[in-house]
């Protein structure tokens, strides 16, 4: 009896023993299991953390030359030379590379390498636009944007060139419409010699505008004539998309200024600090900078001459809004317009105050391109034009217009570049930035040559302390901005 009890007891013992061996076994096992799972997820988030600093390690060896002149950022697009780079930080700061310095228990080695720059070439400008808004963002202009006065008074200034343009135009549309109907009218001696008399006083008015303009030369300016450069600018190589100009944006919405400082306004803003104009001169292939940026000619001279007939335009806008608000002006041009009868009172007005506002623009012209400041509207004192010819008693005594605000030929120059394209004027940047790395290179270059970033992948051997490898694929993207 005794010895079956003790028999059962053994064989329960046995029993337990074998349970407790399995679940040790298993226990053993999924220890293994985490033990290698945890391990190996260790190493490739350390080769992980390893590639991505050393693709931004790489990114240090950057373009000086473009760095120092324009903020902006690009390293030279060798996939081989990258690729050299990257393999050397790969393996030079991380502590599970177990080359010649195993001396850890987890480990890895780099087995191949590869880097594609290809979609971060420098010759995209929406990556180099990317550059210019962090540019701006970060410098000393991120104060002047974010102050409510100068927001208010940059609206003030679009509002009023806006409307002086619609004007302009509206008014030349009604002029040709009633001067046409007028012509319709039977002809008669007197109507005849009022038409010649008012046209020689328009003709005058006209040419003494261009008159003043046309004192402003340029000397010395350069021409690009090099095919092979000229083929290989930015703005030849890659048709700009038909996007919106920062004006239009603005009429369909006057409340989203703040969204135009942040995209256009900063590009603007950028061009105007980092790139010469004719009166403020900087080192590059051209002398007019920023009026190769409005234009987009080949020549310093053929870009001044469109710039200042635009410029000449938008002073006529902006002065024919100054006669509509001036008493003393209206008044003056409308004694005349009626001394024309019977030419119709609106036709004689409209010519004789697109001929006022053509003279007066042309004195405007003049004195920004002198390096003088002028009103953004005027009072009847302030018209150089009509200096003699105004007395004291047609200009009252009180303005008539309440604003001091003068702007000068680069705060003209930002109206003019709000008018135009955002990617045309970046493509247009991006030549002017090419053509000077040529001359600083003194070598065949274009921003094909070099990139913002690249994309990199990673094929590794992880190797546990038990020994245990596996083969592992990593991937990343390095860039300027990221």
């Amino acid at each position: 009896m005794n010895r079956n009890s003790s028999d059962a007891g053994d064989s329960r013992k046995g029993s337990v023993s074998v349970l407790l061996m399995v679940l040790l076994s298993s226990m053993i096992l999924v220890f293994i299991l985490l033990y290698d799972s945890a391990s190996f997820r260790t190493i490739r988030n350390g080769v992980k953390w390893n590639g991505d600093h050393a693709g931004n390690a790489v990114l240090t060896y950057y373009l000086p030359e473009l760095k120092e002149r324009y903020d902006l950022y690009g390293i030279w697009k060798e996939p081989s030379v990258l690729e050299w780079r990257m393999n050397y930080f790969v393996e030079n700061n991380s502590p599970f590379w177990n080359g010649e310095k195993g001396s850890t228990l987890l480990g890895a080695k780099c087995q191949e390498i590869h880097v594609k720059p290809e979609n971060y070439l420098c010759m995209d400008p929406t990556l180099i636009n990317q550059q210019i808004q962090a540019v701006m963002e970060q410098g000393f202009l991120v104060d002047l944007i974010q102050k409510t006065e100068w927001i208010s008074q940059w609206k003030e200034i679009l509002t009023w060139a806006g409307s002086g343009i619609q004007l302009q135009e509206e008014q030349n549309t009604v002029q040709v419409q009633r001067s046409g109907s007028s012509a319709e009218q039977k002809e008669n001696r007197l109507l005849e010699e009022k038409k010649q008399e008012l046209n020689r006083e328009v003709t005058r008015r006209e040419t003494q505008g261009e008159a003043a303009m046309n004192d402003i030369v340029l000397e010395n300016g350069k021409k690009l004539t090099d095919p092979i450069l000229i083929r290989a600018l930015p703005s030849r190589q890659r048709t700009a998309s038909k996007n919106g100009t920062s004006w239009e944006i603005l009429k369909q919405n006057a409340d989203r200024l703040g969204e135009v400082i942040r995209t256009s306004f900063m590009t603007d803003l950028y061009a105007l600090q980092y790139f010469g104009n004719y009166t403020n001169q900087q080192d590059g292939w051209f002398l007019c900078q920023v009026e190769y940026i409005l234009q987009g000619e080949l020549s310093d001279e053929e870009n001044l001459n469109q710039t200042k007939r635009e410029l000449f335009f938008l002073r006529t806008g902006l002065n024919l809004i100054s006669i509509s608000r001036s008493v003393e002006v209206k008044q003056f041009i409308g004694a005349m317009a009626a001394a024309a009868a019977p030419i119709p009172y609106p036709v004689a007005f409209g010519l004789l105050a697109s001929a006022f506002a053509a003279a007066e623009a042309g004195e405007d012209v003049k004195i920004l391109m002198n390096g003088g400041e002028v009103l953004a509207l005027k009072n009847s004192g302030d018209w150089v034009s009509l200096s003699g010819e105004l007395t004291a008693e047609d200009q009252g005594t009180e303005k008539e217009i309440d604003t001091d605000l003068e702007l000068s030929y680069e705060n003209h120059l930002h109206l003019l570049l709000v008018l135009k394209p955002q990617e045309t004027k970046i493509l247009r940047m991006m030549d002017l930035i090419q053509l000077d790395l040529q001359n600083k290179l003194g070598e065949r270059f274009t921003l094909e040559d070099l990139c913002v970033g690249f994309e990199w992948e990673l094929r590794c051997l992880l190797k546990n302390s038990r020994g245990k490898e596996r083969t592992w694929d990593c991937e990343g993207i390095s860039r300027y901005g990221s």
